[in-house]
């Protein structure tokens, strides 16, 4: 499914005019994926999230607008390319080490980053559940970005190109 905030964007795949947001495409691989474009009159894409549903299914969101996301701002960045796999909850509650489960995704986001996304920075965002306090969460969250991190270094990814941020 590809969606388009703050309004309908017209969408092009594989060269040809799909239609406006929201729209259901079938692609049949990560190269694929990320050949999804989009655009709206007078606006910028300031952030594209895709949203890891399954390990066959994923939603595609563009976000237009004339500044950065709030993702990117807390980033100091201008524009974000974000990878979601909120719904693939890859730590048990309160702990850092990577479900088993999540292993193989992590493994296909390192083929992805280092096929597609060679040649740009990482950021590994970690993130918790409200339990505990603030100051507990933003260090459990940075220690859950770190163990992305090193096990992405495990499939090859530069590790001077990853920076881990911690969320809470």
């Amino acid at each position: 499914e590809v969606n388009a905030i703050p309004a309908a964007a017209t969408i092009r795949f594989k060269g040809k005019n799909i239609g406006e947001t929201p729209v259901k495409l079938k692609v049949y691989s990560l190269n694929e994926l990320m050949r999804i474009t989009a655009a709206l009159p007078a606006q910028n894409i300031i952030e594209t999230r895709i949203h890891f549903k399954s390990q066959n299914e994923a939603e595609v969101t563009f976000r237009f607008g004339t500044e950065p996301s709030s993702l990117a701002q807390a980033l100091g960045l201008k524009k974000v390319l974000v990878f979601d796999y909120s719904q693939n909850a890859s730590f048990d509650t309160d702990q850092f080490t990577i479900k088993e489960v999540f292993k193989p995704i992590i493994a296909r986001q390192a083929e992805l980053l280092n096929t597609y996304f060679s040649t740009v920075q990482v950021y590994i965002c970690g993130h918790t559940d409200e339990v505990g306090t603030s100051d507990y969460n933003l260090g459990l969250s940075l220690k859950r970005a770190q163990a992305v991190a090193d096990l992405l270094v495990t499939h090859k990814v530069d590790k001077t190109r990853l920076k881990i941020q911690g969320f809470g």
